[in-house]
């Protein structure tokens, strides 16, 4: 099973990441393995590559900003997401094609038509089992990140950030729609929600059992029936 969990800045997305993963772990422990990651950050390549990306005190245009993304999207799917696929395991990943949608399409301004393609290889034309966008009012986001010194990207200014938020609604749907391979996408507002809520919501989503399922289905065939 993967599941993808994507939002902008202040969502809460990569606490809500590793909790679900941490509800999954607990699900399924010991029959199947849950892989939490996150992209920048994973893999071999993605801790140096997130210090220049989020880090980097030297400009950085958008098409380079695209490129290193995309080469730790690269590396950690074949190093770490396909591989843990391929063995049975359950991975969460943190951030994947829709940020690169909303922050380097619709907030950069990249072209879509010349981006996609690389996307699409940097990925393995995988596609989610399903994906959860966490969505947040850009004044609650920003009250949210108030407590902490902005990295590069946070740093980008309200217009940016507005942009990035649009992005990922409209993506999410393009994405839902599309002819071949639609993506399963689960959009919950965070804006009243706190973590915890947030993470019984994703858990107690209806879209959430299929996936669950195919799992639980899996472990009755290999090991017998479980509760």
């Amino acid at each position: 099973m993967f599941i993808l969990l994507e939002g902008p800045e202040g969502s809460g997305k990569s606490t809500a990441a590793r909790q679900f993963a941490e509800c999954l772990s607990r699900e399924f422990d010991p029959d199947v393995s849950v892989v939490s990651l996150r992209e920048p950050g994973s893999g071999s390549l993605g801790q140096p590559l997130r210090d220049i990306l989020l880090n980097t005190k030297e400009p950085l245009c958008s098409e380079a900003e695209l490129f290193l993304f995309l080469a730790s999207r690269a590396q950690v799917m074949r190093e770490c997401v396909v591989p843990a696929l391929n063995a049975g395991k359950i991975v969460v990943l943190d951030r994947s094609t829709l940020s690169t949608l909303a922050y380097q399409i619709a907030g950069r301004g990249l072209p879509m038509h010349l981006a996609m393609p690389a996307i699409e290889l940097a990925t393995c034309g995988l596609v989610p089992d399903l994906t959860f966008l966490l969505t947040v009012s850009p004044w609650v986001a920003k009250a949210r990140m108030r407590q902490k010194s902005p990295d590069r990207i946070e740093a980008a200014g309200d217009e940016f950030h507005h942009r990035v938020s649009r992005g990922y609604d409209m993506f999410a749907e393009l994405l839902a729609h599309r002819a071949e391979r639609p993506w399963k996408v689960c959009v919950i507002d965070t804006d009243d929600l706190t973590r915890e809520q947030v993470v019984e919501r994703m858990w107690r989503r209806p879209e959430l059992d299929g996936p669950l399922e195919a799992v639980r289905t899996r472990i009755r065939a290999e090991h017998g029936v479980i509760e």
